[in-house]
């Protein structure tokens, strides 16, 4: 008796803890703008690869990098007509930058939703913070294409083509410099 009691408590614990992450993930699919028809592409691209021998955000990462790209790309190129190649490229790396990504992560509070090896302190890395909002870009265009990433890019990022081009230059056009 005592056993099924137990295995009893341990469905409940179980069906709770599913129940507080469908609700993180239900959070997190507000903040993005977004429900998604395939709830393991959120749950890849929330997986960081200490925490998993089967699949990570990495992939995701790799195609949400170039997702973001054409989106932004496209964004500055419709909204600032007049301005020559580099300083829309200046705009775009801005806006590209692991700092902005790191930035917007942080604001969305994604480290809350990340899976990890214990102990390892998600929210302070920079590059983990960028690499985590490029997956769910993927994750986001694999579930519902183009749309839905524009969307989530326009309402979150620092998009202003109204203000001057920043002048800082990247660490690779420094570089070439």
């Amino acid at each position: 008796l005592w056993a099924v009691g137990r295995q009893h408590h341990l469905t409940l614990r179980r069906d709770k803890e599913t129940s507080e992450g469908e609700e993180g993930q239900d959070r997190l699919e507000v903040a993005l703008g977004h429900v998604f028809k395939d709830r393991g592409l959120v749950q890849t691209a929330l997986t960081h690869a200490s925490a998993s021998a089967g699949q990570d955000y990495e992939r995701l990462e790799c195609l949400g990098d170039r997702v973001l790209g054409l989106i932004l790309a496209d964004y500055f190129h419709a909204h600032c007509p007049d301005e020559d190649e580099g300083q829309l490229s200046l705009r775009f790396h801005a806006a590209a930058r692991q700092s902005t990504l790191a930035s917007i992560a942080r604001e969305m509070d994604l480290a809350a939703h990340v899976t990890s090896q214990p102990g390892m302190d998600v929210a302070s890395n920079d590059s983990v913070m960028s690499d985590l909002v490029e997956s769910l870009v993927a994750a986001l265009y694999l579930d519902g294409g183009i749309d839905p990433v524009r969307a989530f890019v326009h309402a979150r990022w620092p998009l202003d083509a109204a203000a001057p081009a920043a002048t800082e230059k990247d660490a690779k056009s420094r570089l070439q410099e």
